[in-house]
Order: C-alpha cells, then sequence, then structure tokens
C-alpha cells in the first residue's frame, strides 16, 4: 500500500497525507512573506526596542527557556490558556528578549533588566477565581514564585509571594499588555538610570522588569549571580474572541485562535472578515469544543505563515481552503457521502493514480508538548505495540514518519489525531482525477463513485481539489481530484505510551546535582592559539542529561556558551585562546527536564600545560677546575645534551623548541632573574653575575619553552660556587722604618683580586685587632704601630673578602726609633765631663756599674772621643765626633781619596754598599740601575720608550693616539663564538653591534631584521615568501572538503556525519593581520539538508566575536544551496593568529557541507580600503 501524493488547494495541518502545498495565489504569496513582516510596527510603537530591517525570519523566543538580546528578535504571539483539556486548565511557557539593562547608579550592585515576553493582552478566563494570568516565573529555570503563587493583577509582585531564598534580592514588576499605558513601569523608573524615559511604556506588550541586588551573602550562597540569566514565564495566551460565545478570553479553541491570526493586521494575514466563510469557523469552533480539541502554543517569528497556520491546524485536523474568494475552515473527519458520480455525470475518463513507495510508513512518532515534563516536546510512537502490529508484520520491519502536533499538550488528543493518520497509510491507496457537470462538490466532502472500466463499485472518496477552468470551450466543466476514503482511519484506539512525568517521592526535578572538581589545564599551543582542557568530576545526580560549558575572559562580565555535552562527558576543549589573558571557565549540568544546576567556575585563570617539553639532559659546568660544580673562574659555564633530535608527540623536539630559560637563584633558592639561550651551552658572566647582586654562590634552572606559552619542560636545576682563594704560600714578614713589609710566592689563582693582613694583640686576634689590604701580586707593606703584635695573612677573590683562608700566624715586634740604652747615656756622659779642657785622656774603668774604656781628646772644651763599655746584659760602643770617617789605607795615600763611609752632620755617606735586605721610608736616587725588580705600584709621569717587546701586559686604562697592529686584536674571551674580533684583512665579528651612522655594505646577509621606517629598494626585490600589507594571491594548497561536518566509512565509500547542533565546524583558515582585509574567490560552500536545517556561515577569528556571512533555511523537506566565498571582509586578528570561517547548523538533523575547489580556482586577500580600480 502507498499514500498517493497530490497537489491540492487547500492548507491543512502538517500531518494531512494529502495537504502538500498551499491553497489559492493569494493566500500562498502571503504565507511566504513569513510572519515577521506585519509586525514591525507594533513593536515600534511600543517604544521597548526596534526589531530592525524587515526581513523573512527573525530569531525568536517562543520556545521553552530562550533569551535574546539582539534587536533583530521578534516577540512571539501567545494564544491558548483556557483548556489543557476538558478540565484542565492551560499556560505556555516563553522565553524573554531582553530590551533593557542598566547598573543602578553606574556603580550600585542592584542590576535592572526589562523583559519584553509577547505581544498583546493577557488575562483570565471570566468568572475564574483560582487560577492566574502568570502561574510561575522562572530564573535560569529555577521557580521564584511560590507553588500556588499565581499572579493575578499588574504592577510590583509582593515578596511574600516569592520564595524564601528570592525575597532579600529580587523586586519583579509585570504588565499584562493592555493596549495603553500612561507611563513606564515603576521599577524601570526607579532603577532604568537616565536615559530611561517614562515614554518608554510597552503599550500592548507583556513585559516584566526585574531588579537583582548582589550581596556579599547571595554571592556566597549562588542566588542569583548570573546577570545574564535567562528568563522565561509560565502564563495565559493573549485575550482574543472565542467563536463559541464571543467572549473575549485566552482561549484554547483553534478555530478562534487561526481566525485572530489570519485576520489581525499588526502581525497576521490582514485578511478582510468579509472575505471569510464565518459560518464554516463557528462551526468548526463548536466541532472542536465539543470534542475537545484545545490549541496552545506560541507564534514564532523564525517559522513561515504556513507553519504557523499548520501548527494550529494540527490540534484538530483542520483544513484551510478557498473557493470562489473566500476563506472555509473544515475538519478531516468522518463523513456520509453527499454525490454519486458513474458514467452519467463523468466527462470523458477517470484519472487514477497510485502513490510510491516512498511515501508509505506503518509507523509514527508523533511530538507534542508535555507541560508535566517543563512543556518539552515529548515524542510518543504509534503503534504503541510495535511488536504485536500487524502491518509491521506483514512489512517486517519499522517504516517510520515524524509529525509533530506542538501546540497539542493533551495525552487524549494526540492519541485520536496520531491514530487518524497512522491509519490514513492504511486506508488511502490512490487518487483518482476527473471532469463533471456537477457544481454543488465542496472540498473535503465525501462522495462514491461507479466507473466498470476502473473497476470501481460504489468506491468512496473525498474531494481535494475542486478546480473551475476559465476557457470558453469548457465552460460549466468542473475537475474534480479526490483520495480514496475508508471509514476505517477514524476508528484507531491506540491510546499510546506515554512516560510518566515524575513520582512524588523522588526528589525536586528543579534541582540539579553541579559536578565537581572543575579544572583547567592548557593543553599547549597552536597555531591559531592556545588549547585549554576542561575536566571534571561527575554530578551524582541520575536525572543529569548534559552538562553546559562557558568561558569569558576574566575582565568580561559576559560568559560565552561554548558547547554542550553529554551525561557520560568529563572533559571539553576549548580552542583558540589568546596568549597571556587570563580566563574564567565555568559549567553546569542540565537534566532531562531542562533544569539547570548552579554554575560551578573557577576564575583568573593561567592553566599550566600538561602537554611538557622534555627536560635537560646531563646538565654539567664546564669549567669546574677546583672541585665538582666549583671554579676559581670568575665565570659559570654550563652546557647540557642538544635535545633537537629527541621525539616529541610525534615530531621533533626542534619542532616545539623557541628557547631555554636559564632562571638564577641565590643559594638558598630565592629566584633573581632569568636569561634565555637557544644553544645547549651558556655562560654566566662575571658581569651578569654583577648585575645579579655578586654572590660567588649560585643555582641554576634551565627549562625548556616551546612557542606556546604553556608547552614547557620540568626545571633542571645545578648548585656552583667559586671558592675563595686557598692560603698563600712563601709568607715572610719584616719589621722596618715605620712599616712592616710582607711578600708571598705569587697567586696563580687566576679570580685572584688581593691580599688581607690582619694583625692582632693576641694569638687569638681577638684584642687590638687590625686590618689591611693591598691589590698587590706577590709584595706590600702596611704602616703599623711600634710594638710587639701577631700577624696573618689570607687572599681574596673578585668576589670579596668572605670566607678568609687565612696563613699560619707570625708573631713580629715592631720598633722603627733608636732604642734607649742607659748604658749609652753613661758613656757619653763619661766623655763630656772630662777634668781636661785641652788634652789627651784614656781611662779605664770598672766599678758596680760595669767595665768601661775610654779615650778623650778635648780641645778648650770640644770633645771627640770613643768608649767601650759592657754591663751585665748590654755592651756598647760609641764615637763622639762632628765627623766619622771609614777610609782604607791605599785610598788614604791617594790625593783623590774615598772615603767608603761617612757620617757627618747627622747624615750617612755611602760610596757603595751591597744591602742584602732595606727598609727605606723615602728614597731619592739620581741613576739607578737594577738588573731584577718587582714593581707593585708606580706612578711614572714620563717615559720614553726607544724600543719595547711586551709579551704579555694588562692595561686598566690607556689612550692610543695611534695603533697599528699587525695580525689581529680580540677581545679576552674570543674563541670564534663568543667575544669579538678585528682581523688586518678586514674582517670581524661582533655579537651585537649598535650603528647611529651610514652603512654602506656591497653584499652581506641579514637575518631577522625590523625596518623600523621606510625602506627605498632602487633595484630588483627577489623574495622566497612576503608577509603584510599586499594582495596575496593563491591558487595552489587547497583542496576539496566534501564532509565539514565529518564522515564516516560504510560499504563503497564514505558517508557523511550529521552536525552537531551548534558546533562550529572550521572550513577555512585565513592566516590573521593586524589590519583589516577582503578576501576574493572561486570557491564555495556548498549546503544539502533532506529534512528541516539551519545552517550559519559565520566569518571567526582567534579574540575576535563571530560575524554572520550567510543563513539558510533548508525547509521542512530540505533542499540546497551553494555560498560563494567572494567579496568576504576579513577582520583584524593579529599576526600570528588566524581567521576561519565556519559552518554551523542548530540542529542535529541531517546536513551536508562541502568546500568546492574549481580545478583552476584563485583567490586574492588584499587591504580593506586600498583596491586599486575606481570608476571615473
Amino acid at each position: 500500500m502507498a499514500i498517493a501524493a497530490v497537489a491540492v488547494a487547500i492548507i491543512a495541518g502538517a500531518s494531512a497525507a494529502a495537504a502538500a502545498v498551499a491553497a489559492g495565489l493569494a493566500l500562498a504569496a502571503v504565507i511566504a512573506i513569513g510572519v515577521g513582516t506585519a509586525a514591525l510596527s507594533y513593536i515600534s510603537s511600543s517604544q521597548m526596542m526596534n526589531v530592525g530591517q524587515m526581513g523573512v525570519t527573525y530569531p525568536s523566543t517562543g520556545s521553552n527557556n530562550a533569551r535574546s538580546t539582539s534587536p533583530s528578535t521578534g516577540v512571539p504571539i501567545s494564544f491558548g490558556g483556557s483548556n489543557r483539556n476538558a478540565t484542565e486548565v492551560a499556560y505556555n511557557k516563553l522565553g524573554s528578549i531582553v530590551v533593557w539593562q542598566n547598573v543602578y547608579k553606574g556603580t550600585s550592585n542592584q542590576l535592572c533588566t526589562v523583559h519584553a515576553i509577547s505581544i498583546g493582552e493577557i488575562g483570565q478566563v471570566p468568572g475564574e477565581q483560582s487560577q492566574g494570568v502568570i502561574k510561575q516565573i522562572y530564573f535560569d529555570n529555577a521557580p521564584v514564585l511560590m507553588d500556588g503563587a499565581y499572579i493575578t493583577t499588574e504592577g510590583i509582585v509582593p515578596t511574600s509571594m516569592m520564595i524564601e531564598k528570592y525575597r532579600k534580592y529580587l523586586q519583579i514588576e509585570v504588565r499584562f499588555g493592555k493596549p495603553s499605558y500612561g507611563g513606564s513601569m515603576t521599577l524601570a523608573r526607579q532603577y532604568g538610570g537616565s536615559q530611561w524615559t517614562d515614554n518608554m511604556r510597552g503599550d500592548g506588550l507583556v513585559q516584566i522588569c526585574t531588579v537583582i541586588k548582589k550581596t556579599n551573602d547571595s554571592l556566597i550562597d549562588g542566588i542569583l549571580t548570573n546577570q545574564n540569566y535567562t528568563l522565561s514565564v509560565e502564563m495565559r495566551g493573549r485575550m482574543i474572541y472565542d467563536l463559541t460565545d464571543n467572549v473575549r478570553k485566552p482561549s484554547s479553541n483553534p478555530p478562534s485562535q487561526l481566525y485572530d491570526f489570519i485576520t489581525n493586521t499588526e502581525f497576521g494575514f490582514g485578511l478582510d472578515p468579509n472575505d471569510i466563510d464565518i459560518t464554516s469557523f463557528r462551526n468548526m469552533a463548536n466541532y472542536c469544543a465539543q470534542n475537545h480539541f484545545y490549541s496552545n502554543g506560541n507564534i514564532q517569528y523564525d517559522k513561515s505563515f504556513k507553519e504557523n497556520i499548520e501548527n494550529i491546524l494540527q490540534t484538530f485536523g483542520g483544513v484551510l481552503y478557498e473557493s470562489n474568494g473566500k476563506y472555509y475552515l473544515t475538519v478531516d473527519a468522518p463523513d456520509i457521502p453527499s454525490v454519486h458520480f458513474d458514467e452519467t455525470n463523468i466527462i470523458g475518463s477517470v484519472n487514477i493514480t497510485t502513490g510510491s513507495k516512498s511515501d508509505y510508513f506503518n509507523t509514527m512518532d508523533s511530538t507534542y508538548t508535555n507541560p508535566g515534563n517543563d512543556y518539552s516536546q515529548d515524542i510518543i510512537r504509534y503503534p504503541s505495540d510495535a511488536i504485536g502490529n500487524a502491518s509491521i508484520a506483514k512489512d517486517g520491519y519499522i517504516i517510520k514518519k515524524d509529525l509533530n502536533y506542538l501546540w497539542v499538550q493533551d495525552k487524549n488528543q494526540l492519541a485520536i489525531l496520531s491514530n487518524i493518520e497512522l491509519l490514513k497509510s492504511k486506508y488511502i491507496t490512490n487518487t483518482i482525477t476527473f471532469n463533471t457537470y456537477v457544481t454543488d462538490m465542496k472540498v473535503y466532502d465525501v462522495f462514491t463513485i461507479d466507473f466498470k472500466e476502473a473497476g470501481f463499485r460504489n468506491n468512496k472518496y473525498r474531494c481535494i481539489q475542486r478546480t473551475v477552468p476559465m476557457t470558453v470551450d469548457k465552460a460549466g466543466i468542473i475537475q474534480i481530484t479526490a483520495i480514496s476514503y475508508d471509514d476505517g482511519i477514524y476508528q484507531g484506539k491506540d491510546p499510546g505510551q506515554f512516560p510518566q512525568d515524575g513520582l512524588t517521592n523522588l526528589p525536586n526535578p528543579t534541582y540539579v546535582e553541579p559536578p565537581s572538581n572543575l579544572q583547567a589545564q592548557r593543553l599547549g599551543a597552536t597555531a591559531s592559539g592556545n588549547t585549554v582542557l576542561l575536566t571534571w568530576d561527575l554530578s551524582q545526580d541520575t536525572t543529569v542529561r548534559g552538562y553546559k560549558i562557558r568561558y569569558k575572559r576574566s575582565d568580561s562580565s559576559v560568559w560565552i556558551s561554548i558547547g554542550n555535552v553529554g551525561q557520560y562527558s568529563t572533559s571539553f576543549e576549548i580552542l583558540n585562546l589568546l596568549y597571556g589573558v587570563q580566563y574564567d571557565f565555568a559549567i553546569e549540568a542540565y537534566n532531562t527536564l531542562g533544569y539547570s544546576s548552579e554554575l560551578v567556575a573557577i576564575y583568573n585563570q593561567t592553566p599550566q600545560v600538561i602537554f611538557a617539553l622534555p627536560k635537560i639532559t646531563n646538565l654539567d659546568m664546564v669549567n669546574d677546575d677546583v672541585g665538582l660544580n666549583q671554579t676559581y673562574a670568575q665565570d659559570f659555564i654550563l652546557r647540557w645534551d642538544d635535545q633537537a633530535n629527541i621525539a616529541v608527540n610525534g615530531k621533533t623536539f626542534a619542532d616545539f623548541f623557541k628557547h631555554y630559560e636559564i632562571r638564577v637563584y641565590d643559594r638558598y633558592r630565592n629566584y633573581i632573574t632569568s636569561y634565555y639561550t637557544t644553544t645547549s651551552n651558556w655562560t654566566y658572566s662575571y658581569s651578569m653575575n654583577t648585575s645579579d647582586g655578586l654572590s660567588r654562590y649560585r643555582v641554576f634552572g634551565i627549562i625548556a619553552h616551546g612557542w606556546g606559552t604553556g608547552i614547557y619542560s620540568e626545571e633542571v636545576q645545578i648548585e656552583v660556587s667559586n671558592p675563595q682563594h686557598p692560603q698563600l704560600l712563601g709568607v715572610n714578614l719584616k719589621s722596618g722604618y715605620d712599616s712592616v713589609f710582607i711578600d708571598w710566592t705569587e697567586s696563580n689563582v687566576p679570580d685572584y683580586a688581593g691580599i688581607v693582613l690582619q694583625i692582632a694583640l693576641d694569638e687569638g686576634f681577638s684584642s687590638g685587632s687590625k686590618y689591611f689590604s693591598s691589590a698587590n701580586r706577590y709584595s706590600a707593606s702596611f704602616g703599623i704601630e711600634d710594638g710587639s703584635w701577631f700577624a696573618r695573612v689570607a687572599a681574596y677573590d673578585v668576589f670579596g673578602q668572605d670566607e678568609l683562608v687565612w696563613s699560619p700566624t707570625i708573631g713580629f715586634n715592631q720598633n722603627t726609633k733608636v732604642p734607649y740604652s742607659k748604658l749609652n747615656e753613661d758613656v757619653i756622659d763619661s766623655l763630656l765631663n772630662s777634668d781636661t779642657a785641652t788634652g789627651i785622656v784614656e781611662k779605664q774603668i770598672v766599678d758596680e756599674l760595669g767595665s768601661r774604656w775610654q779615650l778623650q781628646v778635648s780641645n778648650n772644651g770640644n770633645v771627640s772621643g770613643i768608649a767601650l763599655a759592657a754591663d751585665e746584659k748590654t755592651s756598647v760602643f760609641t764615637v763622639m765626633a762632628d765627623r766619622f770617617s771609614v777610609i782604607s789605607t791605599d785610598s788614604a795615600k791617594q790625593s783623590d781619596k774615598v772615603y767608603p763611609l761617612v757620617v757627618q752632620n747627622g747624615k750617612v755617606f755611602l760610596n757603595s754598599a751591597v744591602i742584602a735586605d732595606a727598609s727605606i721610608n723615602t728614597a731619592q736616587i739620581n741613576n739607578l740601575a737594577v738588573t731584577t725588580a718587582k714593581i707593585q705600584n708606580a706612578a711614572i709621569d714620563n717615559t720614553k720608550i726607544a724600543n719595547a717587546a711586551i709579551r704579555n701586559a694588562h692595561i686598566m686604562n690607556g689612550e692610543i693616539d695611534s695603533a697599528k697592529i699587525s695580525q689581529q686584536i680580540q677581545s679576552s674571551n674570543w674563541d670564534g663564538t663568543n667575544g669579538w674580533m678585528i682581523n688586518k684583512n678586514g674582517t670581524a665579528n661582533f655579537g651585537n653591534v649598535t650603528v647611529r651612522g651610514n652603512i654602506q655594505a656591497t653584499s652581506g646577509v641579514l637575518n631577522n631584521v625590523t625596518i623600523n621606517e621606510n625602506c627605498n629598494i632602487l633595484g630588483t626585490l627577489s623574495a622566497a615568501r612576503i608577509v603584510g600589507d599586499i594582495c596575496r594571491p593563491q591558487s595552489t594548497g587547497i583542496n576539496p572538503v566534501p564532509f565539514i561536518f565529518g564522515s564516516r566509512t560504510v560499504s563503497g565509500g564514505q558517508a557523511a556525519l550529521d552536525p552537531v547542533a551548534n558546533q562550529h565546524y572550521v572550513a577555512l583558515r585565513i592566516r590573521g593581520e593586524d589590519f583589516a582585509r577582503y578576501f576574493d574567490s572561486d570557491l564555495s560552500i556548498s549546503l544539502t539538508s533532506y529534512e528541516r536545517q539551519y545552517f550559519y556561515i559565520r566569518m571567526g577569528g582567534d579574540g575576535i566575536g563571530l560575524t554572520n556571512l550567510f543563513y539558510y533555511d533548508a525547509g521542512n523537506g530540505g533542499s540546497s544551496t551553494s555560498f560563494r566565498l567572494n567579496s568576504i571582509y576579513v577582520p583584524p586578528v593579529g599576526r600570528g593568529n588566524w581567521n576561519y570561517i565556519y559552518v554551523m547548523c542548530t540542529t542535529s538533523r541531517s546536513g551536508i557541507a562541502s568546500l568546492n575547489v574549481p580545478a583552476n580556482w584563485s583567490s586574492f586577500l588584499y587591504r580593506a580600503g586600498d583596491q586599486p580600480l575606481y570608476n571615473a
């Protein structure tokens, strides 16, 4: 059996097997426009918002738990509210449009938000007492009002009606959408801000104003913390005139709703009531009331007129058709034949058409709105007993058809309508078409027919089309199109199997236990930015259906919904995050009823990487010449293994490597600073050490870094030191005139800096301790007071005078004056006190003072003499004369006598002397010949050296007027890589050069050069690659992508995967720039769907939002289109980042997106505003 596919002149519910296309031309044209067109003037007149530019479709909040801030969102029209079924009152649940938001007084903690809910006044059914206009208000799907606290009047809602936890933090004011108000809402006037005016009344709009007060308590308790909350309302539909009693009320009568919609001039068809057969509408209204067919739903802007009308007709099997210029309403119900046709009133032949197998079905999935499950769209299958069904058993497998009854809220009503549709597949077998003179046949009348040629004998058919030809030769002829009819279609009794809405002993379905242990870890850096992995522990709530993921920049208050995952997922990757930016991440669980848990968030995250580079190995100090990791050199030289070819994540280490970070610590591992290198060796120079606070102890930590800020290795540390200078050898100390003189074996330690002399009065160096230092290399002298001292000497290095290694202690006496002698004084007195004024006297004296011999020569009191004396301890030899001289016998005989020694007038004259050791405080030497000399410190005012060969010289500070270097001049650390050198052949090597003047060169190679200002190239420029402000043509390197949403392998090839709803798939990547560009090409993206699908092609990029390039609604049966990637604006994202062209679908129904690349394709990417061609 198969269903006949027929073109008819009616609009029925989408379920009607015979209703395939719209009715007459006029109505069809109106349907094609869409519901959004006529609503514009209504919304604008409300002075709440401006819907935007006129177009075919608009975003809608007519579905459950929707929220919008877009100015192009259409405000829904809600119908229904009197009856869900014969005994229960009906409500609809709608989202909201945020039309105003203000923070009270700029920095206050009170947020005022004005929400538009629907068009048209809502209210109660006359005579009702217990039911409200608004049953419940939800914030992020959590109820705010207490159970049974229905809102029945406009104005500020008493806090006593709210659930306890909201009363301190929330104010609500409602308006029911009356046609006119005297001013704006009270809360909006108070908290709406300076730009809010009293003219913003919202005439004709159901509206809600909320004021949320944030406090520390509310933040801690998580109450109303999301300022981008979704507000939804459970409420009655708009007030209309019910055709059964002409009473204005929130009616659930389908024909009454349909009449209101198609005659409404603000948002509906705007049909003239004179063009409508009101009798047929009233008959159908009474039919629905008697059979308990009710309709409750919301006209949505993202649906066409036809779809919205079908939603109403579907609730009772209605059929809307046009005949002779009037619109009639009838119903798909059992009927008795009104006419009989046979050869007597049939003109010509009867054409018979049977349906194709593709139209046949034996199972139907019916979708309806279930208020018991938070107005979810539940799917019920018919037949309910698929195993025992005869048709399924005969066919051998299930052949399914999907039908929507979204405005049906009652299970019994759904069962009646679904049974009819399922049985049509069994009983409707063919379509017939014939001509007749019978003119009183109406659409949807039932008739019988006898026609022997076709084998018909009293067969029943239902008229679905009645056509009157307009040509003269066929005047009076009527063409009838009909489908086979059977009363069995309307005798189905399958009640369906409905899931239970809930049990009273179950937990509160509105509470969802949140996930826990949310963590963010950076997977690493890609060419398009950071990739962060979010992980969490699953919620323990058994009703959880999935998780919603959000993120935002920490300096932003707007959360971005990035995607949803299933109930068993514990991780989610977020791509393309910016380097160096802190982010907040959040997750919430939602259950099968659509309720969500509280938001679990982590803030100010700089996630740690879990993709780590391998740590360095064999870290060593190269110049450890003292012991392990110890050196006497001023620099610390480190090395480690080359890692370039190590395998990392399927590539080499070099593919990820950027540089090594050398972290410098003190000996207690307190961090000081970092240095960077790209080689596997590095020198910590003395100058670096000095700038970091000089120390002989250092700890170095080496970390390998990748190009992403989160890709790095584990730190490897090494502790190094430079010990103090070892003990000096060969130390000698001698006392001299006013000073002590020290010499020692010259040090060969490279970082030697000087010596320190410590003297004290005791061997423990605790009494009278004094310090002296000198930078001399092998001898030094220091002025020291006379006395008995103990001394020790130590060398120190360039790192300082800490941790000195002392020499053995040396004791010495310092006496720089002529010692006093009592015996010598007595001898002098004896010589001076002579009894003979003139003469020669010799004396020998022995007494208690000792023994003396003296010879005295005097003349008139002038005394000269010599004396020898000795006592028990000392002896003296004294000469008293104005001149004392020594001369040899031979020299005395000469006329030119030479005195080797003369003492006269307090001075000693030496003609020639050999002095093994001398202490000379001050010396004037006219002519000096020194065979060997060591001069520690010399100041030479003027020196002339006729010819000098200096093998090694250290010049601390020098000026050279002119110099000729025969070979090469270089730095002390030049090794071919480090330091600098200048050779006589003209070559030079420097690490870094700053040139302030002109540079002229005939050839050369420059790597990584930045030209800050203009550059003129007079010759030919040859470049392997140019990046920047140029037109970039390309004709290779891009391959076709047949399945942008992915594919799977099937027998015979690849099959497309269905898209994940609201996921953005990358179709094309474009390297980012710092400026805006345009993209021209002959590439294209094809979009195909075999059922209703909504496609978006969008432009995005790292760190920027999304821009719509193209939107396509594939329609109920699906369709195909193509979008050429041409004249596309590419916004700036910064060099090193990426732009992306995405494809996204809003549902997970079938859809295929393909990137098409012609065989000889071309593309051009050029800076915005710099196109070279213009009209004259």
